[in-house]
């Protein structure tokens, strides 16, 4: 056995010494990442099964640190909105989708991932609406719809851990890093026989 590649750790160096007071090599002891625990509304979409994207596209990939449905009056609203915040309700509630919009676009607002439509299907967008969101050429925040109603969408998507796709490569990217920082390449090095010395891969500098 090489050693032992632990993920999602707390406390690295407390981990590292219970493995070696056990005896155990510790390889790669990988900290706990918030980024990694988090959705996206690229997930999102994967998650809902009609899940669609109706603006922001390039923005998908914004870090979901909670939900909230929004029901509420517009003289209401400022106070639930937070950072991370995926933003879910109905269509048809023009009055908080202009308000979240105006309220992206504000570099005094807390910053929003994004605003999810429920109960929507093609067509439903009020022309009005759409021709306001078509004419916005710096949207921040990606918009997405599903057909589902709003309590079913908010429940699948809660209970449907993190996970990473192809296109995650935000996510990706910090697996990676998290990976160079931590794994022990001198130890590695140590299991490197001279009989496959020909066949090594390239695993980067050492450290």
């Amino acid at each position: 056995c090489l050693g032992s590649i632990i993920s999602d750790v707390e406390d690295v160096e407390a981990e590292k010494q219970m493995l070696i007071n056990q005896g155990v090599k510790p390889l790669a002891v990988i900290p706990k990442s918030r980024e990694l625990s988090m959705r996206t509304a690229r997930e999102v979409l994967q998650v809902l099964d009609d899940g669609v994207c109706l603006y922001g596209t390039e923005h998908l990939d914004m870090s979901i640190d909670k939900m909230w449905i929004h029901t509420n009056q517009v003289n209401d609203l400022l106070p639930l909105i937070e950072d991370k915040q995926l933003a879910i309700m109905s269509h048809k509630r023009t009055d908080i989708v202009m308000s979240l919009l105006l309220a992206a676009q504000s570099t005094n607002a807390p910053d929003i991932s994004g605003i999810l439509f429920t109960n929507f299907k093609p067509g439903d967008m009020n022309p009005k609406i759409a021709s306001i969101l078509d004419g916005i050429s710096d949207m921040r925040i990606p918009i997405i719809a599903t057909s589902a109603d709003t309590f079913e969408a908010a429940k699948k998507i809660e209970k449907t851990p993190a996970f990473v796709m192809p296109e995650s490569h935000s996510k990706i990217n910090k697996a990676i890093a998290l990976m160079d920082d931590n794994l022990d390449f001198t130890l590695l090095d140590q299991f490197q026989s001279d009989e496959v010395v020909e066949d090594k891969r390239d695993i980067g500098d050492r450290k």
